[in-house]
């Protein structure tokens, strides 16, 4: 990866980067009480529950909190109610928890400099606009155009001039015409988004020179920048490995540096030999990687390989009770001693009773989206990493492994070999 623009290089985001169990969000609980009365400290947490959770034991410390969320606040009212808030503060003493999806693109933050901000688990640095043009290309090429090319086969995709105020009003309209491009337009007026576009794909389809079902398909991706992330504290498992981290680093040359006050003071940074000792790892596939396609191929009895692979993984539980994690178009028939874990599990605490666990998940990238990823200088070790093994990682420590106190041993069961290494 080369460095895009050089304003972000050397910029600073403080980092805490510990395995799950650590006692992070914990910490951070603690790092508020003691530092009260010198700074006013900002919460970004991933999900509605988690804000609920983290305020609720952050009362019981004695604080005084406020969150502002969808659940308290009117519909299309969130982000300009923290922006008033933010005006009406005091230097020091303020306790604010908000979700991502609010903080994200906050338009105007008063007194930046009297606020500590920690954004807890990590976010997803990319998301994909796949969008068919080919009855109305207008809705492209009226607004945008290619800007500089990364290399010989990306580009970034840029806003024309004297077309921001156009694209602001038709990202706002209730025209059904322009509903399937709002999210790029979103991504595209956002400060804290870069988009990009694979060079050859633009120009064939643009000048109609692509062939085929989806002769009329754009993918772009849209990438967070570090605008907004410049002066937090970020806070994760395995931090290191997340895409957001590779992207910042190598292609914004930001400046990582360990938040010590926090970091200094977990339970551990890594997880010690016993709790390796204590897995055990079972998988159905070793000539493949596990997707979608092979989940729904059907068998000689008419059903699916999913469901063969329901049925085994149930067998390999027998009567105990687990934790199963599956796409959000698949629904598995499982009876009473299987409960179902959102893919996205981070933070949830209320399951290390399980000792059984089974993925059902296919987390590849289209073919397109992998070779975006790919050109923008991921490898495709790193996409594995960071799609895959974190996501199961995390959802595995929901389990007994996150009790320090267990020894029980856990049994993961995984669709392929290389979900197990």
């Amino acid at each position: 990866m080369s460095i895009t623009n050089n304003i972000y290089t050397n910029q600073n985001i403080g980092l805490v980067s510990a395995c799950c169990g650590s006692r992070k969000t914990h910490t951070l609980k603690q790092h508020i009480q003691e530092n009260k009365n010198h700074y006013n400290h900002l919460v970004v947490l991933p999900s509605l529950k988690l804000v609920k959770q983290v305020c609720d034991d952050l009362k019981m410390m004695g604080l005084s909190i406020t969150s502002i969320t969808s659940e308290n606040t009117p519909e299309g009212k969130v982000k300009s109610s923290i922006v008033k808030f933010f005006k009406g503060c005091e230097d020091f003493g303020q306790v604010l928890i908000i979700t991502w999806a609010a903080f994200d693109d906050l338009p105007y933050f008063q007194n930046k400099n009297n606020w500590k901000t920690f954004i807890d688990e990590i976010p997803q640095v990319n998301s994909f606009h796949t969008l068919d043009v080919s009855k109305n290309p207008q809705l492209i090429t009226d607004f945008i155009e290619l800007n500089y090319s990364v290399n010989s086969n990306v580009a970034q995709v840029v806003i024309k001039e004297g077309c921001m105020n156009k694209l602001k009003s038709v990202s706002q309209s209730n025209d059904d015409g322009y509903a399937a491009f709002k999210p790029l337009y979103r991504s595209l007026l956002s400060e804290n988004r870069d988009v990009f576009i694979d060079i050859k794909e633009w120009n064939d389809v643009i000048e109609n020179r692509k062939s085929g079902v989806k002769s009329g398909e754009l993918t772009f991706v849209a990438m967070l920048n570090p605008k907004q992330f410049i002066n937090t504290v970020i806070m994760g498992a395995n931090a290191e490995d997340s895409l957001l981290f590779d992207w910042f680093k190598k292609f914004h040359g930001v400046k990582f540096t360990d938040y010590l006050p926090i970091t200094n003071k977990l339970k551990h940074l890594a997880h010690d030999s016993q709790t390796g000792n204590r897995v055990k790892i079972q998988y159905f596939f070793d000539d493949r990687n596990f997707s979608k396609y092979t989940r729904n191929k059907t068998m000689s009895d008419n059903s699916t390989v999913g469901q063969e692979m329901d049925v085994l993984a149930a067998k390999i539980f027998e009567n105990d009770d687990f934790l199963y994690v599956v796409n959000n178009d698949y629904t598995p028939d499982f009876s009473g001693n299987g409960t179902q874990l959102p893919v996205k599990s981070h933070g949830m605490n209320n399951h290390q009773h399980y000792n059984n666990i089974y993925f059902n998940l296919a987390l590849n990238y289209a073919p397109v989206q992998a070779s975006l990823m790919s050109n923008l200088g991921f490898t495709s070790d790193e996409l594995l990493i960071a799609n895959t093994f974190e996501t199961i990682y995390q959802n595995v420590m929901r389990t007994s492994l996150r009790a320090g106190t267990s020894n029980e041993p856990v049994t993961i069961v995984v669709p392929d070999i290389y979900c197990a290494t």
